[in-house]
């Protein structure tokens, strides 16, 4: 067998422990599957299913990490006379219409965990969604202009007396090209802090009303801030 006939079984046998684990959680909860009833679903030993994922949560943040590409090219498709902050809150609507299963055992399950930033697991992935973000963004910037702040430093005017002149602004220098790649980092980490504020808001309620729903109605709010803020 070639490296390559093994590297495609190793991925057949992870995602058929994935999708198993994704059906039971969304059959009877997170915290009552054991990966021993993962493993039974597989047909494969419980030590193979640990080779693979050595946590439970394991198996829920491989799942959120595939839908980073996906959100990477959703946002990166969004009409380019978007704001970026709505580009991102519109392809996140986007993508839990199309993979609601996810937000939902975030949402029911596992949001405590996701918020939970102590854990290395979490705070990788978070960093890791920020970059896919990054990466939706930078093209957008690529055409944008960038406007330019200068802060003038004045001298202290005791009180009563006339404020001085503002010193002329230097003469303008050469332009330098803006780093869209900071740029891009720089709105991706604030375009989060609204979906983290929402699950938040989410993981606050009673299990029974932690639905798809209200954590949308949430975002909706939580982006509006952002945008009048």
């Amino acid at each position: 067998m070639t490296d390559v006939e093994r590297q495609g079984g190793r991925e057949t046998t992870r995602a058929r422990i994935l999708a198993a684990a994704l059906r039971l959680f969304g059959e009877q909860g997170f915290e009552a599957t054991t990966m021993r009833q993962i493993a039974d679903a597989c047909a494969l030993t419980e030590r193979t299913v640990y080779r693979y994922f050595p946590f439970k949560d394991d198996l829920v943040l491989a799942e959120v990490r595939g839908l980073i590409p996906i959100l990477r090219d959703l946002t990166a498709g969004r009409p380019r006379e978007e704001r970026p902050f709505t580009a991102v809150w519109r392809a996140l609507r986007t993508l839990q219409h199309l993979h609601p299963h996810v937000m939902g055992l975030l949402v029911r399950d596992m949001g405590e965990r996701l918020l939970d930033k102590s854990g290395p697991g979490m705070h990788r992935m978070i960093e890791e969604f920020c970059e896919g973000l990054a990466d939706g963004l930078r093209p957008r910037l690529a055409g944008a202009a960038a406007p330019t702040v200068r802060l003038l430093a004045l001298p202290f005017a005791p009180c009563g007396e006339a404020e001085p002149e503002a010193a002329p602004p230097p003469p303008p220098g050469p332009a330098s090209p803006p780093d869209l790649a900071f740029r891009a980092r720089v709105l991706a980490s604030a375009a989060i802090s609204p979906l983290l504020s929402a699950l938040k808001a989410c993981v606050e309620l009673p299990k029974e009303e932690r639905t798809v729903a209200r954590v949308n109605d949430l975002l909706d709010e939580a982006y509006t801030a952002m945008g009048d803020g």
